[in-house]
């Protein structure tokens, strides 16, 4: 028989930790004998156990028919995890979703074997595990930093955005009062029956109600507004520094992945992080003046001793709360981390789709979707779970109960007036319900700071996601022996004494040596992984080498104005944009005076093509398309790079098997325009037949030694390959 509670829908591995978890030789009959068992912390247990009761009963029966069943030995030792008192504990934190683990004896022996093993293995290494989020002080200083982010000075715009929605906030606290009191009338108007009476205080109530829904719709126009200014603030200080100093780089590629989904951190992460500080302003503020005015009211009409029990009420519900919640920071992160990694599964299908459609990949690739939605669902629905189990407990502590506590105090001081005669039924029933509609406010409002701490959770859990975010491409790299740039008025490059070793460790290249001065162009070769493209990234800055120097023409580093280094992939960047931005990248021209240029460097490419799509020579240029990636072939991409390299003309210019999809009559075409530009370039390459066109080669063995040799290029050399 299936139970009808919600434990009796856990899953099933769930369900079996029940059963691993309370085999003891006793078990309470009831929750009366439960309570007795507690300690000086009964009001928290007896608080949760309440919401619970009826699943405590059903499972104690179960463990108790399957504990006589058991027929285990009565003289079996009893351990603290088999007390009573623990066993409830421990379904408390099952029912959150916590799995509890119970000591057994082969799992205490096994902690001495470790025990053993570590002394005779020595000290063990700590591993850095990283900190899951929280309500704590480091929250609260990365809140801190990304709030001086958001609200850079006094006189800002988000400043000003605050102020008027703090104004509006006091004005609906005051509509409120002002609303309770027209509400109180309405009995008045009943008893006294008074026609005057009952038009004026209708006209007040629509007047009210008018200013009410203005102020209501500006409030959430401005908790909008404030969204928007704290996004677009935040998201550019994130851009400023995520695309300086190639930090998109280091942090995505050199980093080894530790930083999960950067784009979603910055398109979603920061603009929940901005919705819900936003909203967290007026679901606080609001409620603390409610509770401020309302307790003022309170206090003419009934004392303050009613709102003094009314509002400890509420302290030690916050603190039960508190002490059963689950860790909701920390899974906010961890569900907007598996969500992202779900989308980037998608992404990589739109990225790759020709590919996987050429090799018929669709059931792999389902697969591995399927089961990145499974471990969604699955998190998602257990995420679900916990916040429907605290939603019982919040509404039952902070809305129901409390009703319980505070009816008798808004009845009883009327009752007492009563008895002591002197006031006028109307009077009487007004205050009534005027004092019964304050204290309703003032207990909904301090319930909802009460439950501000949820808000705090989410919080926390986005706070962690954009910090992590923006303490990483901040992060400076840690200090090492690394080598020296130098950066001379020469016209060479040049390696004295370098080693270059792959981010896993891997040595590519021992003290490298070699000066290759303006003109004289190198090729490069060797296996596959060797470390040729490595080299280059050496040069450009994005890895460091280590020890000796590496010299370069003055103004390489700076990467503004004329480019000096132009390196070229075999498969070439496209960028968003049109045909003009896809030669002149990384500029982009503000008008057309270079067109004739771009169009002259297409046909010679071979691209001239492109030129008649267009109702005109300046439309071709100005065409568009979604992703220019989709449009050009493998073999056209690499001619809008040459393009793109004659645009630029640099200094020395990097080809990385810049011709493997041009046809072999064409690429020396290529070339020896580039030589005719009067740039110095570097080739990788593994067509020999290019050697021609260089006058040393640079031999990278590959073999984990780091070796290398450097020999010239002979003309008898060149024409045998």
């Amino acid at each position: 028989m299936t139970s009808a509670h919600p434990v009796g829908r856990l899953a099933s591995r769930e369900r079996l930790t029940y059963l691993k978890l309370f085999q003891g030789k006793y078990f309470p009959k009831n929750l009366k004998e439960i309570f007795s068992m507690l300690d000086s912390n009964a009001v928290v247990y007896m608080a949760a156990l309440s919401l619970v009761g009826t699943s405590v009963v059903t499972l104690s029966e179960r463990w108790a028919s399957m504990e006589r069943a058991s027929g285990e030995d009565a003289d079996t030792p009893a351990d603290s995890a088999k007390t009573p008192r623990t066993r409830v504990i421990n379904l408390l934190k099952i029912l959150m979703g916590e799995q509890p683990k119970k000591p057994t004896k082969k799992s205490e022996e096994s902690k001495e074997n470790a025990n053993v093993d570590a002394k005779e293995k020595g000290p063990p290494k700590k591993k850095k595990k990283k900190k899951k989020p929280a309500i704590d002080m480091r929250f609260l200083r990365r809140l801190r930093k990304i709030l001086k982010i958001v609200i850079p000075t006094w006189d800002s715009r988000e400043v000003f955005l605050l102020i008027v929605q703090t104004i509006l906030l006091v004005t609906r606290s005051l509509i409120s009062i002002h609303t309770a009191k027209v509400a109180g009338m309405a009995l008045k108007i009943i008893l006294e029956r008074s026609p005057r009476l009952f038009w004026s205080t209708l006209t007040n109530f629509a007047i009210t109600g008018a200013a009410a829904s203005l102020v209501n719709s500006g409030l959430k126009f401005l908790t909008n507004a404030i969204t928007v200014a704290f996004r677009e603030r935040l998201t550019r200080y994130v851009h400023q520094r995520y695309m300086a100093n190639r930090n998109y780089y280091k942090a995505a590629v050199l980093k080894g992945g530790q930083l999960d989904n950067p784009d979603q951190r910055v398109v979603e992460d920061l603009l929940k992080f901005c919705e819900t500080v936003s909203d967290l302003f007026s679901r606080t503020f609001k409620p603390f003046l409610d509770v401020v005015v309302s307790t003022m009211k309170m206090a003419e009409k009934m004392g303050y001793f009613g709102p003094l029990v009314m509002y400890s009420y509420f302290f030690l519900a916050a603190q039960v709360v508190r002490g059963v919640s689950p860790n909701f920071p920390s899974m906010i992160a961890q569900k907007a981390k598996i969500e992202g990694d779900f989308r980037r599964g998608h992404t990589r299908i739109i990225q790759h789709a020709e590919e996987i459609a050429f090799l018929g990949g669709e059931k792999l690739e389902k697969k591995i979707l399927n089961d990145q939605l499974s471990y969604v669902s699955e998190y998602s629905s257990k995420y679900f779970f916990k916040q429907f189990l605290m939603g019982i407990f919040d509404q039952w502590s902070f809305k129901y109960m409390a009703s319980c506590v505070g009816m008798p105090l808004v009845v009883f001081p009327f009752l007492i007036r009563n008895s002591q005669g002197g006031a006028k039924a109307s009077d009487l029933a007004s205050g009534y319900y005027e004092t019964n509609i304050l204290i309703q406010q003032a207990s909904g409002s301090l319930s909802d700071l009460m439950l501000v701490y949820k808000k705090f959770q989410k919080l926390a859990g986005y706070t962690a996601r954009v910090m992590e975010l923006i303490e990483a491409i901040e992060a400076k790299e840690t200090e090492e022996e690394g080598t020296t740039m130098e950066d001379n008025q020469s016209e060479k490059i040049g390696f004295n004494k370098v080693s270059i070793y792959a981010p896993d460790g891997r040595l590519l290249l021992k003290d490298l040596t070699l000066d290759i001065q303006e003109g004289v162009r190198l090729m490069i070769t060797g296996i596959n992984g060797a470390g040729k493209t490595s080299l280059f990234r050496v040069l450009s800055g994005l890895w460091k080498g280590r020890g000796g120097v590496i010299m370069r023409p003055d103004g390489m580093s700076r990467g503004e104005g004329k480019i000096h280094l132009f390196y070229m992939p075999q498969n070439p960047y496209l960028v968003s944009g049109n045909l003009r931005d896809q030669v002149s990248y990384p500029r982009r021209l503000t008008d057309n005076s270079r067109d004739g240029e771009i169009c002259e460097l297409l046909r010679k490419v071979g691209l001239g093509k492109f030129l008649n799509m267009g109702d005109t020579k300046g439309h071709a240029l100005s065409l568009s398309h979604h992703d220019w990636s989709d449009v050009l072939s493998g073999g056209e991409k690499q001619r809008v790079g040459w393009a793109r390299l004659f645009f630029h003309k640099p200094k020395f210019a990097i080809l990385d098997e810049a011709t493997s999809a041009i046809n072999p009559d064409e690429e020396g075409k290529l070339h020896q325009e580039l030589i005719g530009y009067g740039v110095t370039f570097f080739s990788i390459a593994h067509r020999m037949d290019l050697r021609r066109f260089h006058q040393k080669e640079l031999r990278i063995f590959g073999d984990g030694t780091g070796g290398w040799e450097l020999t010239e290029i002979t003309a008898a050399a060149a024409k045998g390959h």
